[in-house]
């Protein structure tokens, strides 16, 4: 009686978990390490019993995070702190490799079997959310103040907030696709939802300062509204581009900064102070420099948070960094030219695997990864917990978006 229950409510059991890590990783951005592959361990244990049969990942992906792993690991071998490495090798692995169930059971989900009112009460949460976000900015943080028993002279930054408004942002585009092919018979409250969670989301990003999550948005929707989804050679050209990129990293941050000036009597209060770009070119020229040291197999995982400037570094005030500050830069100066043949062949099974989704999802995917890059290229260290988590938990919900994407498309 168990078994044939859990089968038949398996996609609202599913869908239940979903809203719950959205609404948790929006609150607590910090959740979002354990969000999504908490609820995929409960999927697989659900479908487990209610199938008779375990739910297993695509192998191309288990090969994938399974060698992220194995490499991270690896690198214990020559890291400066070994016993560090190892730590989160095993704690990125945890996530990973957990977090694929996450990715899988969202396949599982047809558009039939999520319910109208479900899309509704999900975009409707998602539009409270971002709106409770920018009040709270706008009125100077009173709910963190209580939360966290801050006095009331004690002052707090809406910089605490940044991590929910990346997270926001992020899961913008598969919950837009998801209110768009979810309510397909609805235009009048398709538009009135898609509307409502823009204009909501719009609001918390012009109050926030994570520059970050405004980059994401700005990008997701210049990628999501212009480039040509539907031309072969357009993403192959995409992919080509970003990968050079990607392997050019160390030199280019190099150019990068002898080309601007960085001094802060030359630079004054100007946009590029305001964001951050000097700070970050003396950091990326530093990791560049570090990175060339060890090209072929780098100095380990969180190898920068070890490593001590020869020459002080001005902007950031230090002589060491806590993380570089750019995806590629730390793949280098990690894992060096076999760490980035391996983001590279990743990347590459990302783009195809858009490529082969229906249209709309090809959009609104494409919109995630373009600037979910940006983030990770500017902002946080590529294996803090919570992004890590988070790139899962927007990896899930694209794919149980793509499902009704499929189903709009027919």
């Amino acid at each position: 009686m168990i078994k044939t229950s859990l089968d038949k409510h398996f996609p609202c059991i599913f869908l239940c978990l979903c809203a719950g890590v959205v609404a948790l990783e929006i609150a607590v951005p910090r959740a979002a390490s354990f969000g999504a592959p908490l609820a995929g361990l409960i999927a697989m244990i659900v479908y487990a019993i209610g199938k008779g049969r375990f739910l297993m990942p695509r192998r191309a992906e288990l090969f994938f995070m399974l060698a992220i792993t194995a490499l991270a690991g690896l690198s214990a071998l020559w890291a400066i702190d070994p016993g560090f490495a190892l730590e989160r090798a095993a704690g990125i692995g945890g996530i990973l490799l957990i977090g694929l169930f996450f990715i899988e059971a969202a396949r599982r989900i047809t558009a039939g079997d999520i319910p109208a009112g479900y899309v509704k009460i999900l975009g409707g949460l998602y539009a409270f959310a971002c709106a409770i976000v920018a009040l709270e900015i706008f009125c100077g943080l009173p709910l963190y103040r209580l939360i966290n028993s801050v006095p009331a002279d004690q002052p707090v930054y809406s910089v605490f907030m940044n991590r929910s408004v990346v997270v926001m942002a992020g899961l913008y585009f598969p919950l837009l696709l998801l209110v768009i092919g979810g309510l397909p018979h609805n235009r009048r409250t398709r538009y009135a939802l898609g509307a409502l969670m823009t204009l909501a989301l719009i609001a918390a990003l012009a109050l926030t300062q994570s520059q970050s999550a405004q980059l994401l948005f700005a990008l997701g929707v210049v990628f999501a509204l212009f480039f040509p989804v539907n031309l072969r050679g357009a993403w192959i050209a995409l992919g080509a581009i970003i990968i050079a990129l990607g392997f050019a990293a160390p030199w280019l941050a190099q150019s990068m900064y002898q080309a601007f000036p960085y001094e802060p009597d030359v630079i004054g209060n100007s946009f590029m102070t305001a964001a951050s770009i000097p700070h970050r070119l003396e950091v990326w020229n530093f990791v560049a420099t570090e990175a060339l040291k060890h090209p072929l197999y780098g100095q380990g995982i969180e190898a920068i948070r070890f490593i001590k400037s020869d020459t002080w570094l001005k902007l950031p005030n230090a002589n060491s960094m806590l993380h570089p500050h750019n995806a590629p830069l730390q793949i280098w100066v990690e894992f060096g030219v076999i760490g980035m043949a391996l983001a590279s062949a990743l990347f590459a099974y990302i783009l195809r695997s858009l490529w082969l989704s229906p249209p709309l999802a090809r959009r609104f995917g494409l919109a995630v990864v373009i600037g979910m890059l940006a983030v990770m290229s500017t902002g946080y260290g590529l294996w803090q917990s919570w992004q890590v988590g988070l790139l899962i938990t927007l990896a899930g919900m694209m794919a149980l978006a793509a499902g009704t994407g499929r189903a709009l498309t027919r």
